[in-house]
């Protein structure tokens, strides 16, 4: 369950279905073999499913193009003023407008990509923000200002984050994913004293942080 207007963290070990369930919601993958997947109390098509939502996925490659035209992607209507704003907003206001990216974002660090990426999701301005890892090639002070843009606009958000401690304590809901199954929920301080699973991460995910400092 994702509240709306809050955000929900999705948290498991590699291939326990947090992906899958982002590509569910947006209707990338298609429809689950049981149960269903609901947007509002509605059961969406996969078209109206991605009318609804904005995805930054792992993956997602960059338009030999232009910084610009790779932003307002995600609303190719956008004004200027707007697309130079969501840059701003995550980050990428050192980044010429005018610079092309290269093939498939070549010509950009990995951390420029997410920015641009994150400015293409804000320029989409949807209800729903589907976000896969989206700050996981910045550092610390970048990723809490990229979440802050991405997360702090009363949007239902849905989150899998490469470092817990970014987004744990300020989400409203944590799913702990096994196997396909949501196997916990709740917030960050009920599910560390309720759900070994959850504890085990979080311990696994502080250590791995506090190791790479």
């Amino acid at each position: 369950t994702a509240p709306a207007g809050g955000v929900t963290l999705l948290v498991g070990a590699s291939g326990s279905g947090k992906s899958t369930a982002l590509r569910l919601v947006n209707g990338l993958d298609a429809a689950p073999t049981a149960g269903a997947v609901t947007v509002g109390g509605l059961a969406l098509s996969a078209a109206d499913a991605r009318r609804a939502t904005a995805l930054v996925a792992q993956d997602t490659a960059l338009f030999d193009d232009t910084v610009l035209y790779n932003a307002k992607y995600g609303n190719v209507l956008a004004p200027l003023d707007a697309a130079v704003a969501a840059l701003a907003a995550a980050g990428a206001a050192h980044l010429d407008p005018r610079q092309r990216v290269g093939e498939r974002g070549a010509k950009l660090s990995g951390g420029e990509k997410q920015r641009v990426l994150a400015a293409r999701a804000l320029l989409r301005d949807a209800p729903v923000l589907l976000a896969d890892e989206p700050t996981s090639a910045l550092d610390a002070v970048s990723e809490a200002r990229v979440l802050d843009a991405l997360l702090g606009s009363g949007r239902t958000a849905v989150v899998v984050a490469h470092r817990l401690a970014a987004v744990a304590p300020r989400a409203d809901n944590i799913a702990v994913f096994r196997d396909g199954t949501v196997v916990a929920e709740g917030k960050h301080d009920a599910l560390l004293a309720s759900c070994a699973e959850y504890a085990r991460l979080w311990e696994a995910k502080s250590g791995s942080e506090e190791e790479g400092e």
